[in-house]
């Protein structure tokens, strides 16, 4: 019988020369036939012995793992071994050679056995002769796993199975697209990452994988045999940070958690007709409007006034210096790569304006594919739109893109006033003309490792980058007249240039930046038929400075200055008609600001947990109101293991400078300016936390705390010469708790967003009757909620919003009522080889409710509007 392999020693006789017999293409042609036995006797025999069957499974497993078997050694030891009733038996074996797929050394299985002498014997191959017993023992071996390994040798499969993971941050990516060259099914990764294939044949293959808001990787190389790893690693790298020839160099790492970001890649860009849209998807936000659908638009944070929040456009303010606010609509969607907003404070990084919070739009050239991309709309209230925009030079030293749009609307729409009944809103038209242009030149490339060991990644990111753009803005509208009274004759010109020419210097530890800009806005505000009649022209002109230094120290720690120097002129010309000279403010603005991040891990027991501390100091100067200080420090802690825990402290101060008008406004009638206005202050401290697990997906929630002390506001008020003027109040305080929920489930294209804000205000001015009295436009409560469905060919967005009602008087005796608004969208998508199609209807204030975000500045009731966009790929990359 069959025995436990044996060592063979020189004491036991002397080794026969081995028989080597190669294996062909056929079991039949290498053995021969078998004497004094048939074949069918022979499996018989097979059958009979467990052994042989145990024997057949492990030499089965070399083959399925993925091994060739290459050659049969048969040996013999004539010699006798033992005494008695075991003298005369053989020692006789074979071993088999397996040749690998792979790049390890062959394998060798070597079986030996013993039988009795005298014995009929067998021919196998050559001629060798072996005892009858071993040798039918043997053969019938040798038969079935030749006969198994026709399978195996016409090609076995395997199969893999790995995670997909964020190159940052090492997170698993759920919903991967996962494609294997010559596999006709896409596998999609679970929400820990994790994928599986089966029947994978051995060899080398090229796979694809892709995933939402992360960079494509193609020809990844799989090799795929018996050392195969059974849990393989792929990285993708994220939008935001690694996007070819449109780099945006990430300020820390991980982003602070109040950090909200939007780019091209998210599913609210697909959705938004314009930038006003797609920012209504943040909670807290509101969108302050002063007619219909892509009119004149600015945000607010909570309730808080559109002054207190900074819009800045590749760096450079574009908030008016005549209200304070920024037309958010005059930004072009086409031209736009990356949303972020942070809510609270943020003067300590981007200086002043930045109260309530800070809405940064960049802009970029070449995006991951090249394409030509048009979209026309139609709607309520005669609405019409045409955009086109072009992307040329993905992943190429040169990335461009340039576009064009105009918008025209009519905006009449009838509206209930409270003093006055049912009015029709006039003078609400819109004509708007957007044009850009960016270039980014790559001077010098390095190859990309996305992890040890691994070949270069087919992505590069610049080391040295110019970045040119230029975008101009015009419009002609209609407003609400002198003091945002409704008047149906007041119109509103405007013109803005934006110019800006950067150099950019990655290397590595060490990253390099300056940056020039020029602004050029030109307002200018008539009415030649009201009681006040008026024509003023308003020029404000820019020049900024920025360079900026980032180096990383002990791998753990990175340390971050910048500087920037503006010069800024305010020139006013013919206000309320009236020739006079002209008002010119003219500010000189520098500015210097350090900071530092740190962050260290470590993972103990499987939990990998992480601390980072963040500081920053700002000084700014200006030659109107002398230097101010913003400091901040932000702590925060990560526990990662099946889930994600994030805890976050911050406090920091930040400022608003006046504006203009009120510094210099004299109109001799009503108003009158205050030179010695000194700047907004803000002392801010916020805790949250936040959890993210993964059920069916991501569900992630997050409580937030805030405690705000505003010092010096600014306002209004009746002087004793019976004008308005504006004075510095004392301050107020603001406790603000928040709670929301985000759920994303990819496999059913599902996800989710609420969102709840309770605040409470308390005017803490040196007036007895503003005492504790609630802050204007502040409502208590806002909710948000959207939901969302994707699929292949169609997309189903549904979102709601809550405000209660806001006091718009001192005393709290005069208030607007609260509104609820819901919006629905049904998008049908198509995609071709050579075009990708997408049908859009939308409807919005589906119950046509009435409501005010202002006083008697009336917004619309149910509009609809329908609108088809295409885009032609220009690669084969880009149509895949």
């Amino acid at each position: 019988m069959l025995r436990n392999p044996v060592c063979c020693h020189s004491e036991r006789g002397e080794e026969s020369s081995p028989t080597v017999i190669p294996v062909a293409e056929h079991w039949i042609s290498a053995f021969g036939r078998v004497e004094k036995s048939g074949y069918h006797r022979l499996l018989r025999q097979v059958l009979r012995l467990a052994a042989a069957r145990r024997v057949t499974w492990r030499l089965h497993n070399f083959m399925r793992a993925g091994h060739n078997l290459d050659s049969v050694s048969v040996k013999t030891f004539p010699n006798t071994i033992g005494s008695g009733e075991k003298a005369g038996k053989l020692l006789s074996g074979f071993s088999f050679r397996f040749a690998s797929l792979g790049t390890r050394p062959t394998k060798n299985v070597s079986l030996w056995g013993f039988s009795t002498l005298p014995s009929a014997g067998m021919t196998v191959g050559s001629g060798a002769a072996l005892p009858f017993t071993v040798g039918r023992l043997l053969a019938a071996c040798v038969i079935v796993l030749l006969a198994q390994m026709s399978n195996v040798r016409a090609q076995s499969t395997l199969d893999i199975a790995g995670r997909v993971i964020d190159c940052t941050t090492s997170q698993p990516i759920s919903g991967a697209w996962l494609a294997i060259e010559g596999q006709p099914d896409v596998v999609v990764s679970d929400a820990d990452g994790g994928f599986r294939c089966y029947n994978i044949k051995p060899g080398i293959h090229k796979a694809h994988i892709e995933a939402p808001a992360y960079h494509p990787r193609s020809n990844i190389e799989i090799v795929v045999n018996s050392d195969f790893s059974p849990d393989i690693v792929l990285c993708l790298d994220p939008v935001l940070y690694s996007a070819p020839a449109q780099r945006i160099h990430a300020q820390s790492d991980p982003m602070p958690a109040r950090t909200v970001v939007i780019d091209r890649s998210s599913p609210q860009f697909d959705v938004a007709g314009n930038v006003e849209e797609l920012i209504e998807h943040i909670p807290g936000l509101i969108v302050n409007s002063t007619g219909s659908k892509d009119g004149e638009s600015s945000i607010s944070v909570r309730g808080g006034p559109s002054r207190e929040v900074l819009v800045l456009v590749d760096g450079v303010r574009i908030n008016s210096p005549v209200t304070g606010a920024a037309d958010l609509n005059s930004v072009p969607l086409s031209s736009v790569e990356k949303i972020e907003f942070t809510d609270g404070g943020g003067s300590s990084q981007y200086g002043s304006g930045a109260v309530g919070g800070v809405l940064c739009i960049v802009t970029g050239a070449a995006s991951d594919s090249d394409a030509l991309e048009t979209d026309g709309s139609g709607g309520s209230y005669d609405s019409r739109k045409w955009n086109g925009a072009a992307r040329l030079g993905a992943g190429r030293p040169v990335g461009m893109s340039a576009g064009w749009s105009q918008y025209t609307c009519a905006n009449n729409f009838m509206f209930d006033d409270p003093k006055s009944g049912i009015q029709r809103r006039e003078n609400a038209d819109v004509w708007r003309m957007n044009a850009f242009a960016t270039a980014d030149i790559d001077v010098g490339r390095v190859p990309r490792y996305a992890a040890r060991n691994e070949k270069p990644d087919t992505d590069e990111k610049a080391s040295t980058l110019l970045r040119f753009r230029y975008s101009r803005f015009e419009q002609d509208n209609g407003v609400a007249g002198y003091l945002y009274q409704l008047n149906p004759t007041a119109r509103k010109e405007q013109t803005r240039e934006l110019l800006s020419a950067g150099i950019e210097r990655d290397a590595g530890d060490l990253f390099l930046s300056a940056r020039y800009s020029l602004k050029l806005d030109d307002q200018t505000f008539f009415d030649t038929s009201s009681y006040l009649k008026t024509d003023s022209r308003y020029l404000d002109r820019l020049h900024q400075v920025d360079t900026r230094a980032d180096l990383r120290v002990l791998g753990h720690t990175r340390i971050e200055s910048s500087a920037s120097a503006a010069w800024e002129s305010f020139d006013v010309d013919n206000h309320l008609g009236r020739p006079t000279s002209a008002d010119d403010a003219v500010e000189r603005r520098s500015s210097i600001s350090a900071a530092s991040h740190s962050r260290f891990s470590r993972a103990t027991a499987g939990i990998m947990t992480a601390a980072d501390v963040r500081t920053q100091i700002r000084g700014d100067y200006s030659s109107l109101y002398g230097p101010t200080y913003s400091p901040s420090v932000t702590v925060g802690t990560d526990l990662t293991r099946w889930a994600k825990l994030r805890v976050e402290s911050s406090y920091g101060r930040s400022h608003n400078a006046p504006l203009y008008t009120s510094l210099f406004w004299d109109d001799g009638v009503f108003a009158v300016g205050n030179p010695n206005l000194r700047p907004e202050k803000l002392q801010e401290s916020s805790s949250l936390v936040k959890l993210s697990i993964p059920a069916w997906g991501e569900l992630a929630t997050e409580w937030r705390y805030s405690h705000s002390a505003y010092e010096d506001l600014i306002y209004w008020i009746r002087t004793s010469d019976n004008k308005y003027s504006p004075r510095n109040l004392s301050g107020a305080i603001v406790f603000t708790k928040s709670v929301s929920v985000t759920w994303s489930c990819p496999a059913l294209g599902l996800s989710l967003d609420y969102s709840n804000i309770d605040q409470t205000s308390k005017d803490r001015s040196w007036q007895r009757t503003h005492h504790n009295g609630q802050l204007l436009y502040r409502p208590r409560f806002l909710q948000y909620l959207s939901l969302r469905h994707s699929n292949r060919y169609l997309e189903l967005t549904y979102r709601y919003r809550h405000v209660s009602k806001r006091f718009i008087r001192e005393a709290n005796t005069k208030w607007l009522d609260g509104y609820d608004v819901a919006d629905a969208t049904v998008a049908v998508k198509y995609a071709l080889p050579w075009v990708n199609l997408r049908v859009q209807y939308e409807i919005d204030n589906l119950t046509d409710a009435g409501y005010m975000l202002v006083e008697r500045l009336p917004q619309p009731g149910s509009t609809w509007s329908i609108s088809v966009r295409l885009s032609f790929p220009l690669s084969i990359d880009s149509r895949r």
